[in-house]
């Protein structure tokens, strides 16, 4: 079984126990606010790794079409039942590539395209990163359209495993009291750059996704407090995560 099938079987059984909704049960609300500013109203969004709907949900009020894009039957299935019934279209993709080129063909272009917290790093080859990115490139509106990325930053995760494997780790976290396996690609703003650029992307921004575990930050109000103000006092090179804002390159 490869990297990228071993992460999404785990996953799946992250979504279907409700492990990962009460391990995150918020959008960390710096990176809302965010997403808020370049999502213009009624505009179209993908959330790509959507999950239950963390980032997706508070989005509703404010697009006019949202894609909800996961591998993960049991959370597309959990946020089927957290849409309220009077919601604006939100079109449940399982895969990328033709699913997703149909529907842009039927709706029109992405306005705002999403891949936060770590879901393009766990895909563990370029190929296989490159691929998606492309296929989020290829969804873009080409003059407006932006992309915003989140990956695990290999200054601040797993520094001791890195010892051992570089940049690409595999481990193992206790779901209840069953232990899953999962793997990740970890990176630095360089490679960050060149994997966008190699894809046809243009960096413009790169902050922190957060300077603090994203587990704290979005079960602990006070947490987020703290992790706001570290994040306006200390570089993104800091950060848990890397947050990229990308557009499609002219």
């Amino acid at each position: 079984m490869s990297g990228s099938q071993q992460s999404q079987q785990a996953y799946e059984h992250y979504h279907a126990s409700g492990h990962y909704d009460r391990r995150y049960p918020q959008p960390n609300l710096r990176v809302l606010q965010l997403i808020r500013a370049y999502l213009p109203a009624k505009g179209h969004v993908l959330d790509f790794g959507c999950g239950s709907g963390r980032y997706l949900l508070p989005l509703l009020n404010q697009a006019g079409r949202l894609v909800a894009l996961d591998s993960s039957a049991a959370a597309l299935a959990r946020l089927s039942d957290r849409l309220p019934p009077d919601a604006v279209p939100v079109h449940r993709l399982t895969s990328a590539g033709p699913a997703l080129a149909a529907h842009v063909e039927s709706h029109g272009t992405l306005d705002l395209a999403l891949c936060l917290f770590g879901v393009l790093a766990h895909m563990p080859s370029v190929d296989e990163r490159q691929r998606v990115l492309q296929q989020l490139h290829a969804s873009l509106h080409p003059v407006h359209g932006h992309l915003l990325l989140s990956v695990p930053n290999r200054y601040r995760r797993f520094w001791w495993r890195q010892l051992r494997t570089g940049a690409r780790i595999r481990y193992q976290r206790q779901v209840g009291g069953e232990s899953i396996v999962l793997h990740y690609q970890l990176f630095d703003p360089k490679n960050l750059r060149e994997e966008l650029q190699q894809a046809g992307f243009v960096l413009e921004q790169l902050h922190a996704e957060s300077l603090l575990p994203e587990s704290w930050v979005t079960r602990w109000p006070r947490m987020q407090r703290l992790d706001r103000l570290l994040c306006r006092l200390l570089p993104a090179t800091w950060g848990y995560g890397l947050l990229a804002i990308a557009r499609v390159a002219p």
